[in-house]
C-alpha cells in the first residue's frame, strides 16, 4: 500500500487516494487520507482502512451556505405554523389520545401502541406539546418545524464531513432536502412528528458513525447505537439504519470483514427485535388486511412503480396528495405499472456503470433504495400505494448525488457548472413557493382533500372530506361526499358507518339501520357501528339486543368515549342507575368539562335517593356551566335532602 507521499505504509489500513479519485480528478475525494509524512509514520496498532478527516474546506462559506438553507427552509414552512389539526390521524394521536395528557402515563407510552405502531419517544414529545398548550396545534407544529431546521443542518454537517469539506455538496443536499414539497407531509402534518424526530436521531448517529470511522474511539460506535436506539424509538423505519451503515462503509472504501460485521450486530438484533413489535402492532391495527386483496404479481409491479415515481416526484413535485390509492382491485393496473420494473433495472444498471468512476452515484441510490424498501407495498402495508412522507430520510441520497453532481462540473467544466447552478437556484426559489403553497392546503382540511379528490380521487379522500363537512355542519355536503366514497369502494365500511350517522342525526332509522347493518357485515368489529346500532336498539327499546352491541364494541375498543356516552343513556332509561353512573364516569374520563353528563350522574343519584351525592354532582356541573336546569335539579336534591 503507498501513501500520498510515495512511502509504503506500515499498515493496509492506509489506502492510495487514488481510489477515490473521481473522474481521475486528484481534488476531489469524499474522504481524505490523514497526512503522513515521513517525519511522522503511521502506527502500527491504527487499523482502518480508510479515514475521514476533519474538513477544512470553505470554511469561510459554511454559515452562509447554511443560514441560506434555514431561511429558505423557514420561509417555504412558514404556513405550516397556521395549520390545525388534520383530520386524517391527528385524532387518533393527539385529539383523543389521553395518554398524552399526563406524564403519569410515560409507562404506558412505552408498552401501548398507537394507529399501528410503537414509538414510545414521539408519544412523550407530544406529551410535552400537551403540556404547554393542550390541544392549540400552534406547539405541536412550531415543534415539527424546529425538528425539520434542525434536520436540514444535520444533512449539511453529515454531507460536508462526508465529502470532505466540499461545501457546495453540503449546501445543495441540505436545501433542498429543507424546501422540497414532497416534505411537506412529513413537517405540517402533527401526526409526522415520529417523521422529524426519528430523522433527528437517524442523522446524529450517521455524524457520529463517520466520527468512528475517522478516530476507532470505541464510544463513538457505542453512542452510534444510543442514536440509533433513540431513532427506533421515535419511528420504527429506523429498522434499516445499520445497514445503510454499511452502504457508508462501501462509500468510504472500508475493507468488507468480519469486523464490519460485529461492529453492527448489535443494532441489527435490536432492529430485529422491532421488526417484530412492529409487525405485531401493524397486525393489530389491521394495516396488512390489503395483503390478500392483491396477489404476488400484483405487488411486484407496486413496489417497482413506487421506486421510480418517488425519484420522478422529485424532479417533478405536482399533484401531491395525502393519499394515493392503490389501483382499483378489478381493473387492470395502467400501464406505467409495466414500465416501472424496466425503468428500475435501467436506474440500477446506469449507477452500477457509473462504478467505474465513482462511488457516489451507487451509494446514493444505495442510500435512497434502502431507507424506502420497507414502504415499497410489495407487502402491502397501509391504504396507500406511495405516501410523500417516506420521501423524508430516503430523498436524502438521491440529493446528494445532485450535490455531487453540480459540485463536479464545477470543478471540472465551470461554465456548465455555473449553468447548472443557476437552474438549480431557480428550482430552489420554485420548490420554496411550491413548498409554501402546499403548506397552505394543509391549513384547512377541506381545500386539502378537495386537491386531493381532483389529482387522486379515492374513497378515503371523500371519506376524509366528508367527514371534515360533517365537523363544520354542512350536512348535505358531507352526505354527498359519503355517497361518492361509496360510489368509488362499495366495501368501504368507514364511509357507510358515517353515513348511517348523517342517516340517524336525520331520524331515518330504517336507512340508519341498513347502513350500520352492512358495515358491519364487511367488517364485524367496526365499533362506530356497534355503538350506533346499539343507540337504535335502545331507542326501538330492544336493550337487550343493545346492551350485547356495547359488550362487543368496548372489547374491540375500550378507550372509545361515545360506548360509554351512549351506554350511559341506556342505562339510565333502563332505570339501572348505578351502571349508568359508572359509565358516566368513564365518559368523563375523555371529557372531564362535560356538564350535562355531571349533569346526568346527579339525576341518577337523586333516582337512588342518595341526594347528597347529587347535590355535589350538580355542583360540578353548575361550576362548569351556569344552566338553569341544573340550578332546578340542584334545588329539587337539597329538598329531599333536608326533607330527608
Amino acid at each position: 500500500m503507498i501513501t500520498e507521499n510515495g512511502n509504503e505504509a506500515h499498515s493496509s489500513l492506509f489506502i492510495s487516494p487514488e481510489f477515490f479519485y473521481f473522474c481521475q480528478d486528484p481534488n476531489f475525494f469524499p474522504v481524505r487520507i490523514k497526512d503522513q509524512t515521513p517525519k511522522t509514520p503511521p502506527l502500527k496498532k491504527q487499523h482502518r482502512s480508510a479515514t475521514i478527516v476533519k474538513p477544512d474546506g470553505d470554511k469561510a462559506m459554511l454559515p452562509w451556505m447554511l443560514g441560506i438553507c434555514l431561511v429558505f427552509t423557514l420561509i417555504a414552512f412558514l404556513p405550516g405554523l397556521k395549520a390545525g389539526f388534520a383530520n386524517l390521524d391527528d385524532p387518533g394521536y393527539v385529539l383523543d389520545n389521553m395518554m398524552i395528557r399526563d406524564f403519569a402515563n410515560i409507562k404506558a407510552m412505552f408498552f401501548t401502541h398507537v394507529l399501528g405502531n410503537y414509538h414510545p419517544l414521539t408519544m412523550i414529545s407530544l406529551a410535552f406539546n400537551y403540556a404547554i398548550s393542550g390541544l392549540n396545534p400552534f406547539s405541536y407544529h412550531f415543534v415539527n418545524l424546529l425538528l425539520h431546521l434542525l434536520n436540514v443542518a444535520l444533512v449539511f454537517f453529515f454531507v460536508y464531513r462526508l465529502c470532505n469539506g466540499k461545501a457546495w455538496i453540503a449546501f445543495i443536499t441540505a436545501l433542498l432536502f429543507g424546501i422540497h414539497p414532497m416534505h411537506v407531509e412529513s413537517v405540517v402534518w402533527i401526526t409526522e412528528r415520529k417523521d422529524v424526530l426519528y430523522t433527528a436521531f437517524f442523522l446524529a448517529g450517521m455524524i457520529s458513525y463517520t466520527a468512528y470511522v475517522r478516530d476507532s474511539k470505541l464510544y463513538q460506535l457505542l453512542l452510534t447505537v444510543l442514536w440509533f436506539v433513540l431513532s427506533l424509538m421515535s419511528k420504527p423505519a429506523a429498522i434499516i439504519f445499520p445497514f445503510v451503515l454499511f452502504a457508508l462503509d462501501f462509500y468510504l472504501r472500508r475493507k468488507f470483514s468480519i469486523k464490519l460485521i460485529m461492529e453492527k450486530l448489535p443494532m441489527i438484533i435490536i432492529s430485529a427485535a422491532f421488526v417484530w413489535l412492529t409487525l405485531g402492532a401493524q397486525a393489530e391495527a389491521g394495516a396488512m388486511g390489503l395483503k390478500e386483496a392483491y396477489p404476488l404479481d400484483r405487488r411486484f409491479f407496486f413496489g417497482n412503480y413506487g421506486f421510480v415515481m418517488y425519484i420522478l416526484k422529485l424532479f417533478v413535485p405536482v399533484n401531491l396528495s395525502p393519499f394515493y390509492p392503490f389501483p382499483a382491485v378489478n381493473m387492470p393496473l395502467p400501464a406505467f405499472y409495466f414500465v416501472s420494473p424496466v425503468l428500475v433495472l435501467l436506474i440500477l444498471a446506469a449507477a452500477v456503470y457509473s462504478l467505474r468512476k465513482t462511488r457516489v452515484v451507487v451509494f446514493g441510490i444505495l442510500f435512497y433504495g434502502l431507507n424506502i424498501i420497507l414502504v415499497l407495498q410489495f407487502f402491502v402495508v397501509g391504504g396507500a400505494v406511495i405516501s410523500d412522507r417516506y420521501t423524508y430520510v430516503s430523498y436524502i441520497g438521491l440529493f446528494f448525488i445532485i450535490g455531487y453532481g453540480i459540485q463536479y462540473m464545477l470543478d471540472h467544466k465551470k461554465g456548465t457548472g455555473q449553468l447548472m447552478l443557476a437552474v438549480f437556484a431557480i428550482m430552489s426559489v420554485l420548490y420554496t413557493g411550491m413548498t409554501f403553497a402546499r403548506a397552505t392546503q394543509w391549513q384547512d382540511n377541506i381545500v386539502l382533500w378537495e386537491a386531493a379528490v381532483v389529482h387522486n380521487p379515492s374513497s378515503r379522500a371523500y371519506e376524509m372530506l366528508g367527514l371534515e363537512y360533517r365537523r363544520k355542519g354542512n350536512i348535505d355536503k358531507a352526505l354527498e361526499s359519503y355517497n361518492k366514497a361509496i360510489a368509488i369502494n362499495k366495501v368501504d365500511a368507514i364511509s357507510i358507518v358515517h353515513r348511517g350517522v348523517i342517516y340517524y342525526n336525520r331520524e331515518q332509522w330504517d336507512l340508519a339501520m341498513a347502513d350500520f347493518n352492512n358495515s358491519l357485515s364487511i367488517n364485524p368489529d367496526n365499533h362506530e357501528a356497534l355503538v350506533n346500532r346499539a343507540a337504535i336498539y335502545s331507542r326501538n327499546g330492544t336493550y337487550d339486543k343493545a346492551l350485547v352491541d356495547f359488550a362487543r364494541a368496548e372489547k374491540v375498543k375500550p378507550d372509545y368515549d361515545q360506548l360509554y356516552f351512549n351506554r350511559s343513556l341506556t342505562y339510565l332509561i333502563m332505570e339501572k342507575f348505578r351502571e349508568s353512573i359508572i359509565d358516566c364516569e368513564k365518559y368523563l374520563a375523555y371529557h372531564p368539562e362535560d356538564a350535562d353528563v355531571i349533569n346526568s350522574i346527579g339525576v341518577c343519584y337523586s333516582r337512588l335517593g342518595e341526594y347528597q351525592n347529587a347535590v355535589s354532582a350538580y355542583d360540578r356541573a353548575i361550576k362548569i356551566k351556569n344552566d338553569p336546569t341544573f340550578v332546578a335539579n340542584r334545588a329539587e336534591a337539597a329538598r329531599n335532602l333536608m326533607a330527608k
